[in-house]
This record gives structure tokens, sequence and C-alpha cells, in this order.
């Protein structure tokens, strides 16, 4: 594999990583503003 090849497939790991990180803080995030939300809702 050339020396392209692999720096491209690093960039892409790294983006990988970095969208899976944002994804786990949206997620954090829901989770935190959920409960209020749906008791908010019920009420």
């Amino acid at each position: 594999m050339d020396k392209e090849q692999t720096v491209l497939l690093e960039m892409h790991d790294e983006e990988r990583k970095q969208r899976q990180e944002s994804e786990e803080k949206l997620r954090a995030r829901l989770r935190r503003l959920l409960p209020p939300l749906m008791s908010y809702l019920r009420s």
C-alpha cells in the first residue's frame, strides 16, 4: 500500500473517531434533557 492511501485511511479513521465522539456527546446530552422534557410534556 502506498503512502497516499495510508494517509487517506488515517484521516478517514480520525474523522470517524471524531464523529463517534460527537454522537456520544449528543446522546449524553439527550439523556440529560429527555427526563425533564418528558415530565414537562406529561404535565
